[in-house]
């Protein structure tokens, strides 16, 4: 089955996949959905990461919000299953950076206003980032992490 829809991909273009390769590629997640249902192949994480390929493969044809729901919610069934394997939160951000949806948490000034009072007081809001929350499920999971982001931060701060 593998072989068959890499020999239907496109050597030049591998992001362009036509009807006959997603008919490939849906047989394969099909197949791999039932193995890490099978309690002797659930704890393999090279079939955990096949299946987390071809989630992110299915993706790059819807919009890039729903794909990084999706990754994420595969990333968050195989970590139930193999928490130990650092390849998956690797190829998770990998996946999730193909799609522009790899981004640190940002602080937004947003000014709200007070109804009764009429006044409006400025208030932090944070939007949580994905390499941030990955980066978060590493730690939690004691998986080794060379350099953790806030002393990323705190290098490359001018002096």
């Amino acid at each position: 089955s593998v072989t068959k829809f890499l020999s239907v991909l496109d050597s030049e273009n591998p992001q362009e996949i036509t009807a006959i390769g997603y008919g490939f590629l849906y047989k394969l997640s099909n197949l791999l959905e039932r193995c890490v249902t099978k309690p002797f192949l659930k704890h393999s994480p090279l079939i955990w990461r096949l299946l987390m390929w071809c989630t992110s493969i299915e993706c790059l044809r819807k919009d890039s919000k729903v794909g990084c729901e999706n990754i994420k919610v595969m990333l968050y069934r195989a970590v139930q299953d193999v928490p130990w394997c650092k390849a998956l939160y690797l190829d998770a951000a990998l996946h999730l950076s193909r799609i522009q949806e790899l981004t640190r948490t940002k602080r937004m000034i947003v000014n709200s206003s007070d109804e009764e009072e009429g006044n409006e007081e400025p208030r932090t809001e944070y939007i949580p980032g994905t390499l941030d929350h990955i980066s978060e499920l590493m730690v939690e999971k004691d998986i080794r992490i060379r350099l953790p982001l806030q002393e990323l931060e705190v290098l490359l701060e001018p002096l």
